[in-house]
């Protein structure tokens, strides 16, 4: 069968359609590539001095420089702070106490944030300022020991010399640098005394004037204590008393019980009130209660005859030698529990005064380094070399560049 010529010639493919690169012109592109890499190191070698002369100016600029600066020396001193134990507080609690207290406020004493408060006073001006005073550095940092520097320039002085630190291991660092080795470990062991000076001087926290306002209660219901006991002894020994019937126990105890809790109450609010004003949610709250408990006593000092058998009776209701013994009865009976209430607030606010409580360890006192550590001249001076050497190829490379620019021109 014989094919169309139409067809044959329409599907020929001519070979000047698909050009093939020479092997010649292969070899052409390597060679052109070997040559142009060997220009770039005849370049560089033509310039050599140009290069050289600009690694060693930076190279001696820098050492020069670095020759000039004073060494700096650095005094560290390292600090722990010291954490509250739940052994320790367990202390603060007597055996009756005990089963009240909860012991989860005895845990979760942690030192982190005991650290950070110390890194935090560290810092701040007032101790600067007293470091700067003790020492005198107003005069110490002056050229011109005649003529001391100016205070803010003195402060400013001495906080870009410190540097203080959490290692992330519950430990503390203060890092003082200076040209002399000696006055850096003055300043750091300086510190370090200051704080604990500021530490004992401000220690009169919230928590401690709440503590010290709970004691001063306590006291004084401990002195009338004695007296409502001393007394309602001398009554029963004059009168010949024994006891009084159950209802007027009774009595006595729930009168005793809403005295107590308004007592408390008062002493609760006097606590607030060194810290909070009238309008906050916790003073209304304890106003308010304050107001519902007196209601309730006066109802109970007001009953009459005509209530119903199962409430208490009215005081009127006994004979009047038991009057006057369960008055006595009810007042030692008042304090007492007040008392109790007050020593159970106490304890509590022991706890919360320990969990606040800001002391540390000297681990590592500041002593004179032997050893600068800056300027580090050989390596700065080799870095500077580094530099110098690729600023100096670069500006080879850039001339080059900008040479056939010229020539046309």
């Amino acid at each position: 069968m014989i094919k169309n010529p139409k067809v044959i010639e329409e599907t020929e493919i001519s070979i000047e359609d698909y050009p093939i690169c020479p092997l010649s012109q292969s070899k052409n592109i390597t060679e052109e590539t070997e040559v142009s890499l060997l220009d770039y190191w005849q370049i560089i070698r033509k310039r050599w001095t140009l290069i050289l002369a600009i690694l060693l100016l930076s190279a001696v600029s820098t050492g020069i420089v670095t020759f000039l600066k004073p060494d700096i020396f650095e005094a560290t001193v390292t600090l722990m702070p010291m954490e509250g134990s739940s052994s320790n507080l367990a202390s603060f609690i007597p055996d009756s106490f005990r089963p009240m207290i909860d012991s989860s406020m005895l845990n979760g004493l942690g030192g982190k944030s005991n650290t950070q408060k110390l890194i935090n006073i560290l810092e701040c001006r007032t101790l600067c300022e007293d470091v700067a005073r003790q020492l005198n550095l107003s005069t110490v940092f002056s050229e011109d020991p005649a003529v001391p520097i100016e205070w803010p320039d003195t402060i400013r002085g001495l906080q870009g010399m410190l540097t203080v630190k959490d290692n992330r291991q519950g430990l503390v660092t203060i890092s003082v640098l200076n040209t002399d080795p000696a006055l850096a470990a003055s300043i750091a062991n300086t510190y370090t005394a200051c704080l604990q000076k500021f530490l004992q001087e401000n220690a009169l926290s919230l928590t401690k004037k709440n503590r010290l306002f709970i004691e001063e209660q306590l006291s004084e219901y401990k002195k009338k204590l004695n007296d409502a006991e001393e007394k309602l002894t001398e009554f029963q020994i004059q009168k010949k008393i024994v006891s009084v019937d159950a209802q007027a126990k009774a009595a006595i105890d729930a009168f005793a019980d809403i005295k107590a809790q308004i007592i408390n109450k008062t002493v609760e609010l006097g606590v607030a009130k060194n810290f909070a004003t009238s309008n906050n949610p916790e003073i209304i709250r304890l106003v308010e209660g304050l107001r519902e408990l007196e209601k309730q006593l006066n109802i109970m000092e007001k009953k009459q005859k005509n209530m119903s058998p199962s409430s208490f009776p009215s005081f009127e209701e006994v004979p009047e030698l038991g009057v006057a013994y369960m008055r006595l009865k009810r007042e030692a009976g008042i304090v007492e529990k007040v008392y109790e209430m007050l020593t159970q607030q106490l304890i509590l606010a022991r706890i919360q005064e320990a969990r606040e409580e800001l002391s540390f360890q000297i681990i590592d006192e500041g002593i004179p380094p032997d050893k600068k550590i800056r300027p580090r001249r050989a390596l700065s001076v080799l870095l500077a070399g580094v530099i110098g050497l690729l600023i100096g190829v670069f500006l080879v490379f850039f001339m080059e560049s900008i040479k056939p620019t010229k020539e046309l021109l």
